[in-house]
């Protein structure tokens, strides 16, 4: 996946995740670059998860974020 794809999508789960903002996701099909976006689209869909999107350091400092604000 295209690393601003994939910064894309942690700005997104960081909005909606951690500070719980109402966000909408549109993805049009004129925006498919790589077949594999249709495949991290489908995961969003059906589990919310995207393999390997953090890093375990990035996910961690998620994980801290969310911990203090709950």
């Amino acid at each position: 996946m295209a690393f601003y794809v994939l910064l894309d999508l942690k700005r997104l789960y960081f909005a909606t995740g951690v500070k719980n903002r109402e966000t909408v996701f549109l993805f049009m099909d004129t925006q498919i670059v790589e077949e594999s976006f249709v495949e991290d689209i489908n995961n969003i869909l059906s589990s919310g998860e995207v393999s390997n999107l953090y890093k375990a350091d990035e996910f961690e400092e998620v994980l801290v974020t969310v911990g203090r604000c709950c």
